[in-house]
């Protein structure tokens, strides 16, 4: 079915009729998309070597006869026959003779005088010697073959084209599931300004006192190499744009568009959480009209303990993790003196000893031994790791009925054994 639609697809009608010629009849349809290329190939071929002279209409070509008829004349030396010229001479705006192509003539008896191309869209000519349409012929002649070759190499391409939907991969139940992106992590930060800041750096202030303080949702941004905000965000500090201190520093974004900085602050940004104390850092904050947002710098994020010292290393999540365990996780290490837990072992390729009655108890003894560190591990000083990987999840109907059930099931007793 494919090899039909593609024969009788086919521009070229000399193409087809070779193909439809073919003593074998069973070609696949590779075989037959070869056997296309070969014929429009050696086409091409032909066409540079030699080259067809392009078809133009009768009337045109009438004209350019006569025309060559009196160069040959003015060559010659002899004089132009006027009243010939005038009666075997074709215009080359309507394609009919009778009269000349001076301009008051034409306008007298040359019907296409005034008329507009529907080719070109220019007056006094009719389509039928169109200039433009002859020369879009020959770009058409000249690019048939491409074309055709270029629809040939594309068709497997339009069959097999789909839109994709983001998807994200869930490895607890080994799927693809579609799922819009993570939104972007936020966080809510104090802003102020202070001019002590401004001379630290031995710049004269705008200020002439602290700004008040404000709580602003910022975006924390590993990305941004410098911290970005909205110029909206002034009148919430109580200044306006005479405060900016001028600043040469210049942004672009991920689309390697240029961000318009019109001045720059030096602020105290602020992080708050439950458990600890609050941090701070200092940041010279760039302001644009471009954004709404406060955009934290991977050093703002880092000195506000949104993200570890190691951050970017593939190796400090184990790391940190580790210590994190050793340091606050054990308060009584001082009293342990167990090794350390570890993940179990990989599985044994062999038995130490035969698998008989007599060895039974040397063998429980390695195997004790030989997962004392992992399984085995009975310290109490030392917390159990957590498990890797997403939360674990019930999966259920989704139109079922939650159930209490506060009576425990029985145990069958052979189960028990």
């Amino acid at each position: 079915m494919v090899r039909d639609t593609l024969i009788v697809g086919l521009a070229d009608e000399d193409i087809r009729l070779d193909v439809l010629g073919q003593a074998n009849q069973e070609m696949s349809l590779e075989e037959t998309i070869r056997f296309i290329e070969a014929k429009e190939s050696g086409k091409r071929s032909a066409g540079r070597i030699n080259p067809k002279p392009t078809a133009v209409p009768v009337a045109v070509d009438a004209a350019s006869s006569t025309y060559r008829q009196m160069e040959r004349r003015r060559l010659q030396g002899g004089p132009p026959d006027r009243k010939t010229i005038t009666q075997n001479q074709l215009c080359g705006h309507c394609g009919k003779a009778g009269h000349s192509s001076k301009k008051q003539e034409r306008m007298n008896h040359c019907p296409a005088f005034n008329h507009i191309c529907n080719n070109c869209n220019l007056p006094h000519h009719f389509e039928s010697v169109c200039r433009k349409s002859r020369q879009k012929q020959r770009t058409n002649q000249s690019n048939s073959a491409t074309a055709v070759f270029e629809t040939l190499c594309s068709i497997e391409q339009f069959a097999c084209t789909i839109a994709l939907d983001h998807h994200v991969y869930d490895s607890l139940c080994d799927v693809w599931e579609k799922r819009a992106s993570t939104p972007q992590p936020t966080v809510h930060v104090e802003i102020q300004a202070l001019p002590s800041y401004a001379r630290d750096l031995k710049i004269e202030s705008t200020l002439c006192g602290p700004t008040r303080t404000t709580t602003i949702l910022a975006v924390a941004d590993t990305g941004c190499q410098s911290c970005l905000a909205s110029t909206s965000f002034l009148n919430r500090l109580g200044l306006n744009s005479s405060h900016f201190t001028p600043t040469s520093m210049k942004m672009r974004a991920a689309n390697q568009n240029t961000i318009g900085i019109v001045g720059a602050l030096i602020l105290r940004i602020t992080g708050f959480t439950q458990s600890i104390e609050p941090k701070t850092t200092r940041q010279i904050v760039y302001f644009s009209h471009s954004t709404d947002k406060l955009f934290l710098s991977m050093e703002a994020c880092r000195d506000l303990g949104i993200i570890s010292d190691t951050f970017s290393s593939i190796e400090s999540v184990m790391t940190d993790s580790s210590a994190m365990q050793s340091d606050t996780d054990n308060p009584n290490k001082d009293r342990c003196h167990c090794p350390p837990r570890q993940t179990p072992p990989p599985l044994p390729t062999s038995l130490p000893f035969p698998a008989t009655e007599e060895n039974r108890e040397k063998l429980e003894r390695w195997l004790l031994d030989y997962y004392k560190s992992s399984t085995f591990k009975v310290c109490e000083h030392q917390k159990l790791p957590m498990m890797p990987g997403l939360p674990m999840r019930l999966i259920i109907d989704d139109d079922a009925t939650p159930v209490a059930h506060h009576t425990p099931i029985p145990v069958p007793i052979h189960w028990q054994e």
